[in-house]
Order: structure tokens, then C-alpha cells, then sequence
């Protein structure tokens, strides 16, 4: 080996020419803002997203609990409780959960029930009658960003972070010829 160690390198690596030293840095400084932009654009979008599938959810839930309760009972507070159980994160900090509830008219509607009778070994055919209504269950999610980013999209917007969801299902009121 003729005046060269083994493992250095070779000759103009490493080195750099007048005014080059520090251009790595003042790269990384001005595409710093960009990054953190980025970052606090998908933290946002994440949550928005969660807190969507988290609304739906509730909305579902308070459903099933204004579909299991006569109409006049249901009020907004039994809506807020069991859309909260179903979805803890819909309290958090910052943000406000409201919820409404709407029925529609009552109809009539019958339909055959085939029970099986174990002693004759058939089934037996009932006609059944029932009364239900159509019951409709509206959440609205509002409140801020978790970052300065989202605050800005959602200002130059003219709002705020508000999301809606909403739920449908039926009220079976009477049955008759059921045994």
C-alpha cells in the first residue's frame, strides 16, 4: 500500500468547496415549516377521520335507544348518554355534542309468522299486525383543531371543525295476533 491508510477516503471526498459548508442545514431549516405543516395537516385529518367513524357509531346507538323507548320519553339527555357510552371520545376537550331526535307518522303494517309447533311436528302460520313509525336520530360534533394548522384551514373556511351524523331505524308501537 503505497502512502494510503486503509478505511480513508478518497481524495476531494469529505471536503467541500468555498461557500458549500452549512448548505445541508439551511436546506433542513427552510423545508422545517413545510415538514411541520405536513405533520400537523395529517394529525388533524386522523382525528377528523376517528371522530367521523366515532359520530356514526353514536348515532347508531342513540338510535337503538329512541327505537327501545316510548316517543314521548326520549329526550336529548338519554341521546347525549348513550351516544357518549358508545363513543367516550366524542367528550373530549374542545368539543361540543348535540343531538335531536324526529318520528315520523304511524302505519299500520301486518306480516305472516311462522311458529314451529313441536307437538304436530309443522310450522304454524299467524298473521301479525303492528304499528311503527319511522324514527330518524341527528348528532352534530363541533369544536377547534388540536393544531394551529387545522385552525388556519378552518378560519381562511370561515368555520370551524363541525361534523354531522345521523341515524334511522323503527318504533314498533303495538302487536296484535302474536302469541
Amino acid at each position: 500500500m503505497s502512502g494510503s491508510a486503509l478505511g480513508s477516503a478518497p481524495p476531494g471526498l469529505g471536503r467541500r468547496r468555498n461557500g458549500e459548508a452549512g448548505g445541508s442545514v439551511v436546506m433542513f431549516v427552510a423545508t422545517l415549516p413545510v415538514l411541520f405543516a405536513f405533520l400537523c395537516a395529517i394529525v388533524d385529518l386522523g382525528r377528523v377521520v376517528f371522530l367521523g367513524i366515532a359520530l356514526c357509531d353514536a348515532a347508531h346507538e342513540a338510535c337503538r335507544v329512541a327505537s327501545g323507548l316510548p316517543v314521548a320519553a326520549v329526550s336529548e339527555e338519554d341521546l347525549l348518554d348513550a351516544a357518549l357510552q358508545a363513543s367516550p371520545a366524542l367528550a373530549g376537550e374542545g368539543l361540543r355534542l348535540s343531538a335531536s331526535v324526529s318520528y315520523g307518522d304511524a302505519e299500520d303494517a301486518s306480516y305472516v309468522h311462522h311458529a314451529f309447533d313441536e307437538a304436530s311436528g309443522t310450522f304454524q302460520e299467524r298473521l301479525v299486525r303492528t304499528r311503527r313509525r319511522s324514527v330518524s336520530v341527528e348528532l352534530e360534533l363541533s369544536g377547534s383543531f388540536l393544531t394551529p394548522v387545522g385552525d388556519l384551514v378552518a378560519a381562511a373556511d370561515g368555520g370551524a371543525l363541525a361534523l354531522g351524523a345521523q341515524a334511522r331505524g323503527l318504533v314498533g308501537e303495538s302487536e296484535e295476533g302474536a302469541r
